[in-house]
């Protein structure tokens, strides 16, 4: 879990990052890394997650997302792995580790969930979308090619646009887009790539050694 003399100990929110991570890629350390600058935050903590409830099952195992997660922060001071939701043994639902920050940090705490643009489109199909905004702030990437919402998320978004250094300033409850480099790596594509060596560009090196080593993602 976070350490909570880093997370509590300075003026800044407690940022958080989920995700599969299979495998982590250079579009999810930038985007963090640059999130972390412009809301303030000492550390962004990645989250990934068990099992995905929205997704097939993943290739690598849980281990083995660790292990490049590790890997590909060591050059990243501003990220750091919260290992949570790796340990329990369930679908991995946001609504219960946003429950479990508060019941670790308290109310007061501002707690920021990093997403990108095409997960917010999907968010009404969430566990308990709708009992998030009471126990985090939305910070929303944008991702080329994504620019439409449903109508539900614009709706309930009309009352809740806040900019990024507003978040800090309150536990919960607001949504602020902020600007990062345009990237529209996808997990996905790079395992598709991994077979060709076309992902050279966009996995961190000791990641791709990693990969090779332990045979990940090959036919």
């Amino acid at each position: 879990m976070p350490d909570a003399g880093l997370a509590l100990g300075s003026s800044g929110p407690l940022v958080v990052f989920g995700g599969s991570f299979d495998p982590v890629h250079k579009g999810h350390l930038q985007a963090a890394d640059e999130a972390a600058q412009q809301l303030g935050a000492a550390k962004v903590f990645l989250l990934p997650c068990h099992i995905p409830p929205h997704k097939g099952p993943l290739m690598a195992t849980p281990a083995q997302r660790l292990a490049m997660l590790t890997l590909a922060i060591a050059d990243y001071p501003r990220l750091a792995i919260d290992p949570w939701e790796l340990e329990q043994n369930k679908p991995s639902y946001t609504v219960d580790t946003l429950q479990r920050y508060r019941r670790e940090y308290g109310d007061i705490i501002s707690l920021i969930f990093l997403m990108g643009w095409d997960s917010l489109q999907t968010l009404p199909s969430w566990y308990h979308w709708q009992k998030l905004e009471s126990l985090t702030h939305f910070a929303v990437w944008e991702r080329p090619g994504y620019t439409e919402l449903p109508p539900a998320v614009s709706q309930w978004l009309a009352s809740r646009e806040l900019r990024a250094e507003q978040l800090s300033q309150s536990a919960c409850g607001g949504v602020s887009f902020i600007p990062t480099t345009a990237n529209n790596i996808s997990s996905t594509q790079l395992r598709n790539a991994i077979l060709t060596g076309a992902e050279e560009a966009y996995i961190p090196s000791n990641v791709r050694h990693y990969i090779n080593e332990q045979g990940l993602y090959s036919r």
